[in-house]
């Protein structure tokens, strides 16, 4: 299986990062502080951001299901 992030969901990420307070990044620098989480279910994908602090943005759509 091959999951992905259409091109609304990068621009929904990309304005997200933009508002997050600012971060320290670990030796891995910035590029690497973000963990992407796919879940198939039997209905459609869960798809979350999560920063190493934290933060976590939530881009599944339920409409779709």
């Amino acid at each position: 299986m091959t999951f992905e992030l259409d091109e609304n969901e990068l621009e929904q990420f990309e304005k997200w990062k933009k508002q997050l307070p600012p971060f320290e990044a670990d030796v891995l620098g910035e590029e690497y502080c973000f963990e992407y989480v796919f879940y198939p279910t039997g209905l459609g994908t869960v798809k979350k951001v999560r920063r190493v602090d934290g933060a976590e943005l939530d881009m599944t759509n339920c409409d779709e299901w």
